[in-house]
């Protein structure tokens, strides 16, 4: 129990900190990474994405495995975040437990479990955590960690043997390669590893162990430069997906402000953080001196602290300062992304950052107990408890910034006014809440900021037609196109407003063109296929429903759909299997299961049709004409009058006005006095 202790402690503090996430909702990338992926909805998708190595497959896994637990209820995704984050610090605290082992004057006994405390409670991790679609983030650092504690407790162990064994490398090789599979930020990690030996394995001096390890130097950097040239050449570029028409220069001078005014900053004080930024890369300026001088002297420091490794608090620093600089290189060197600014990417360099932290307090800790009062003990060990009660209410104050979008994005608008993105995010938060009037004073100030900014423009044009302003939607979604042909979102929008103005065949060309730009855009494929069904073209309409329900296999209205195309085409046993499937995937859906059963009958499928309308019946039986087609059934084709006659009478309780309510109530009284 005394060993599993400090893992308990750490899970409880860090399950309060993250208590008031659970029903955060989903945010952002959110929308593409999860609720538009068809590839998540249904285990039987995983094998088209299980193999896309740089598509990040682990992480689509991981979404899969969310949806067949809750679908989209946002609890199991939250639930998952937390839970790689309880793991992360796990790994971190055997992770301080290792170096303080391998360290030739251990720190204070302190040292691991107060890093873990840090890192599972700093409110600059909450991006990572909070942030769904971030857990790439997460899942990585956790191989990454995986990888150097599985490599080199076997290797430092006192118990192993001096005989060369591949076990080790290829533990850590496994736990890369799943890495690599969530996150390409584990490319690092051969480097990580190198400082690691340098600065706790080694004894050496930098000249000797240069070499006696240019074995290791030479295969991690050939590790690394593999990496980066499969990525680039068979991977689909070094940069998948970016708008950042930055030069690499432009884009790493930025970087000298961001990582020691932004970054460093807020591991030393976490205030003021954001889900986005206005920073911008451009030409250099003196303003970008500041940040370049800090840089430089953090960059003599590493160099000075590699010298004098040999002293334990030294080698500590030495490594985690380095650990941050490889850790951000992929991120915030020089292959321009579109945010030159994210807070999740500090999650990995985090643990640098709380391994020093931690090295510094608890070393401070222990020369106030050898040469201080009882008081100025308690007085210190107050001070810790004090920062991490600080750090802890940090993380729940932050935590309620990502209770929904409109929360979020008034954040970033407060710290950034001029921030268009945020803006019209904010604008398009309110529009999904129906508050239509904030939804519009957001957007129209974005587009007084810029008045061709086009995603605040369709935002706008979406809102009117929702209002039935057809004559104010229709130009600002061609506006939009005018400015951006490949905007696929415009061309969604204009089709809808054409479809509800009667223009169906100028609607259905919009539908085309959305899909041909966003061939995942599961809305243009469904409305067009109940569009080209108004328009009598069953063999289009049938391929676009398809289409759709290969991303979304359980749609009731889509096989309806894909139903009536079929019957369209007088292919009444298709049409038939598509009316059972709609039937099967939402049984409070009428409409198909009385097809299927008319469908049935006029097939001469009786007993099918009996067991149709029974079964729709028994989960409906207030539906009038249920009980009278159950009638029919039983008298013209069973011959069993006995068992139409409650039919009809139900049927006549339900609709006593229908038109043929006095027929069938005479029909009724004839059979009965008939003594059938």
């Amino acid at each position: 129990m005394k060993r599993a202790a400090p893992y308990i402690s750490l899970a409880l503090l860090t399950l309060l900190a993250y208590a008031n996430t659970w029903r955060h909702s989903f945010h952002f990338d959110d929308i593409p990474s999860i609720l538009e992926k068809p590839w998540i909805r249904g285990l039987d998708k995983i094998p088209d994405f299980i193999f896309s190595f740089w598509q990040r497959p682990l992480v689509i896994l991981s979404f899969n495995l969310n949806y067949a637990v809750s679908e989209f209820e946002v609890w199991s995704y939250h639930a998952f975040n937390i839970a790689m984050h309880i793991v992360a610090v796990f790994l971190l605290y055997r992770f301080a437990q290792l170096i303080q082992r391998l360290l030739v004057e251990p720190l204070p006994s302190g040292f691991p479990f107060l890093a873990a405390c840090l890192f599972a409670l700093h409110p600059l991790n909450t991006q990572s955590v909070t942030y769904i679609s971030s857990r790439s983030s997460v899942m990585a650092t956790v191989f990454y960690l995986s990888a150097i504690l599985f490599y080199f407790s076997r290797t430092t162990a006192k118990e192993s043997s001096n005989a060369p064994s591949l076990s080790p490398a290829l533990g850590a090789g496994f736990f890369f390669a799943l890495g690599m599979l969530s996150k390409q930020i584990v490319v690092t990690l051969p480097a990580a590893m190198v400082l690691f030996h340098y600065f706790f394995v080694s004894r050496s001096g930098p000249s000797e162990w240069l070499r006696a390890s240019w074995r290791w130097l030479a295969g991690g950097a050939l590790t690394i430069l593999a990496a980066i040239i499969y990525k680039a050449r068979w991977g689909g570029g070094l940069v998948t997906a970016t708008e950042n028409d930055a030069t690499p220069w432009a884009y790493f001078l930025i970087q000298t402000q961001v990582i020691p005014l932004e970054y460093f900053r807020k591991m030393l004080l976490p205030l003021n953080l954001s889900l986005d930024s206005d920073l911008v890369a451009g030409a250099f300026s003196l303003k970008l001196l500041p940040g370049i001088l800090i840089l430089v002297f953090y960059i003599a420091l590493c160099g000075w602290l590699i010298l004098r490794k040999s002293n334990a608090l030294a080698a500590l620093s030495g490594f985690s300062l380095l650990w941050i600089l490889v850790a951000l290189a992929p991120t915030s060197s020089v292959i321009p992304l579109l945010d030159v600014m994210v807070e999740h990417r500090t999650y990995l360099p985090m643990i640098g950052f709380c391994l020093l932290a931690s090295a510094l307090l608890t070393r401070a800790a222990s020369q106030i107990a050898a040469t201080r009062t009882a008081i100025a003990k308690a007085a210190f060990a107050c001070g810790i408890a004090a920062l991490l009660l600080l750090l802890t209410a940090g993380t729940v104050l932050r935590n309620e910034v990502w209770k929904d979008e409109v929360t979020l994005w008034t954040d970033v608008k407060q710290k950034y006014p001029n921030h268009l993105r945020a803006i019209n995010n904010l604008g398009s938060a309110y529009d999904k809440k129906g508050d239509y009037e904030n939804a519009i004073k957001e957007l129209k100030s974005a587009l007084a900021l810029n008045p061709n900014y086009v995603q605040a423009l369709s935002n706008l044009g979406n809102i009117y037609g929702k209002q039935r302003k057809f004559q104010e939607s229709i130009p600002i979604f061609e506006k939009v196109i005018q400015l951006d042909p490949s905007y696929a979102p415009a061309h969604y929008n204009l089709a809808k407003a054409r479809d509800l103005t009667g223009n169906k065949q100028a609607a259905a060309e919009s539908y085309r063109l959305a899909i041909k730009h966003n061939p995942y855009f599961e809305e243009a494929y469904f409305n067009l296929g109940f569009i080209l069904l108004d328009l009598r073209q069953p063999d289009e309409a049938i391929k676009n429903f398809k289409a759709f329900l290969e991303m979304q296999p359980r749609n009731a209205k889509a096989y309806f759909g894909l139903g009536n195309a079929h019957m369209l085409k007088n292919d009444v046993e298709a049409a038939i299997a598509a009316y059972q499937q709609s039937a099967a995937a939402d049984p409070d859906f009428l409409s198909p299961h009385i097809n299927a059963g008319s469908l049935q009958i006029q097939r001469g499928n009786i007993d099918d049709a009996l067991a149709t309308f029974l079964k729709l019946a028994e989960r409906h039986p207030k539906i009038g004409g249920v009980q009278k087609n159950l009638g029919i059934i039983y008298l013209q084709f069973k011959n069993q009058p006995e068992k139409a006659i409650p039919h009809f009478e139900a049927y006549l309780r339900l609709e006593p006005n229908a038109g043929d309510s006095a027929a069938l109530r005479q029909l009724v009284n004839e059979m009965k006095q008939s003594g059938k």
